[in-house]
């Protein structure tokens, strides 16, 4: 993605231009690889097994802009993996809440939707798992987001594991006493556990 010209087909010689037209042209299997640059983008996934992977440490940037999420998860996915991006600016522009990785769509592997190693810096949330969605977060920094780091919705069983908190307003917070949280690290958030998050 973001190379040089031809008619954008995927390949290493003409890759496509946007994340979305990765995701879109992407089958079950696929590992999208994002070049450093930075993504003005809202990216939509509803494909089970992809895997959206960012080509070096967190310097292909997904740029939310005000009112809108960085990437949605818009219904229930299996075997999807998001890594290696830094995702900013997902704010809202007065009225509801936005976030760099949102997930409206619930696995029934518990495995089922992976967010690792990625950075979440300048959001209202970095990671929101609404309702019973129940993603594994793990190797992840989360930095001066405005209302949380991660929020994980009533009946979530998310695994948060061995990520880093600092000056968040909530590091954690959460709806459900059933999300797994361990060997995180927080620093100079506002509090570090809202809601049912312990």
């Amino acid at each position: 993605m973001n190379g040089p010209g031809g008619t954008p087909d995927g390949s290493p010689g003409a890759p496509y231009l946007t994340i979305q037209d990765g995701v879109d042209n992407a089958s079950p299997g696929n590992i999208i690889k994002v070049q450093p640059g930075t993504y003005n983008e809202n990216v939509s996934i509803s494909t089970d097994h992809i895997h959206l992977v960012g080509q070096g440490a967190a310097t292909a940037v997904v740029n939310a802009g005000n009112a809108l999420n960085g990437i949605e998860i818009t219904q229930s996915v299996e075997g999807v993996s998001i890594a290696n991006f830094r995702f900013t600016n997902a704010v809202s522009s007065g009225g509801g809440s936005y976030a760099g990785v949102i997930i409206y769509g619930s696995s029934p592997d518990p495995r089922g939707l992976e967010i690792c190693n990625n950075v979440f810096v300048g959001n209202e949330l970095g990671v929101a798992a609404q309702n019973a969605t129940s993603p594994v977060i793990v190797n992840n920094d989360f930095v001066n987001n405005i209302d949380a780091g991660v929020s994980t919705g009533t009946g979530s069983t998310a695994i948060v594991r061995n990520n880093l908190f600092q000056g968040n307003a909530d590091g954690i917070r959460s709806s459900s006493a059933n999300v797994v949280i361990d060997y995180n690290l927080f620093f100079d958030n506002t509090q570090n556990f809202g809601g049912a998050a312990t």
